[in-house]
């Protein structure tokens, strides 16, 4: 919710006349130009940063999760490659 609101408020500052003129002496098509694609490249930016917060979350929980479950199955695969390792050895 809060995401849509800040990009709400991006694009309405992007507006051209609004706030500022890029570039001041600029036809109105390359004025549109410009400030639509600061507009996408900010938008982008805020986009990529508020799924990097979420991807960071998921990463923690699976990592948790994961960590949990390579205890119990560490300690049992350790053993499995100690004893065929052994198993050859004696064999030959």
């Amino acid at each position: 919710m809060v995401s849509k609101l800040i990009n709400t408020i991006v694009f309405i500052i992007f507006i051209p006349d609004l706030l500022f003129t890029l570039p001041k002496s600029g036809s109105r098509k390359v004025v549109a130009a410009v400030h639509g694609i600061i507009y996408s490249l900010l938008y982008m930016l805020l986009t990529i940063a508020s799924d990097k917060q979420n991807i960071k979350k998921c990463i923690e929980s699976l990592a948790g999760a994961k960590g949990d479950g390579e205890e119990g199955g560490g300690d049992s695969e350790g053993g499995g490659d100690s004893e065929g390792g052994g198993g050859d050895s004696d064999s030959k």
